[in-house]
This record gives C-alpha cells, structure tokens and sequence, in this order.
C-alpha cells in the first residue's frame, strides 16, 4: 500500500490532501498485461479529516455515497477501465472530486405555486360545462 499526496481540485484552488491508493491486478481491457501488471486502483480518502471541506457538503458526501465509506470513515473509489496506473489512478482522482461537486450543490427549495381565483372559477364552470353536455347525451330508458 502506498500512501502519497494527491492534488484535489475543489472550487478551482488545489489543495494538497492525503489519499491512499492501493493497486490489484485489473479484470479490465489489457490483454495479457491484465495478468502481471497492477493496473486497478483503489483510492481512500478520509471524509473526517478532509478540513478544507466544508461541514454540511461532508454530511451530503456521506449522505450521497455512504454505501461507499467504510467503518473507518474512508470514502473508497476504484477505478480499473484504463490500461495503465497513471490514468487509472487520475480517474479515481476525477470521480473524488465529482462526488464532491455534486455534494457542493445545494437542493433548491420547492416554492408551491398559487392558482389564482379566476382560474379555479375557470376550472369549475369548465368543468359544469363538461358535465352538462355529456349528461345532454343520455337516452331515458322507460
């Protein structure tokens, strides 16, 4: 297991935050190098000590993709559809930071519309209408 610093893009600044990456043989395209090279990456990134991340887009990132932290509170990603480490390794980097944009996005809330009072009287008497021309159709039976 190798333990380096990754560059994190958030919010257009890089910051410096510790990463883990460990590397597996990959089940992905490669041929015969599948079988000697580690090519599959598997990014750690601890959600808690992220400080550089606000508090409420960490809750959101646990709330989104908590099926992906662990008990130890370490947001995994693997990443093995390249061929090489190096890009293998850059699309584990791009789907962290993803996940953190879509935490960074705030819910809009829901403003309920109000229907004006000539348009419920319109609904109404269309609906009057309706009723009186199909009840025109009926046949009286003896």
């Amino acid at each position: 297991k190798e333990e380096i610093f990754g560059w994190c893009w958030y919010g257009g600044v890089a910051t410096e935050d510790k990463v883990s990456f460990s590397y597996a043989r990959s089940s992905g395209p490669g041929g015969q190098n599948v079988n000697k090279v580690n090519t599959k990456v598997d990014l750690r990134f601890k959600v808690s000590e992220a400080d550089w991340l606000e508090d409420k887009v960490k809750e959101k990132l646990k709330e989104l993709h908590g099926n992906k932290i662990n008990k130890e509170g370490e947001l995994c990603l693997q990443a093995q559809t390249h061929r090489t480490q190096e890009a293998n390794k850059k699309e584990a980097l791009e789907k962290l930071n993803q996940y953190i944009e879509e935490a960074k996005v705030e819910k809009k809330e829901r403003i309920p519309t109000v229907v004006p009072e000539w348009a419920k009287e319109q609904r109404i008497k269309e609906k009057k209408r309706r009723s009186e021309y199909k009840s025109s159709r009926k046949v009286e039976r003896p």
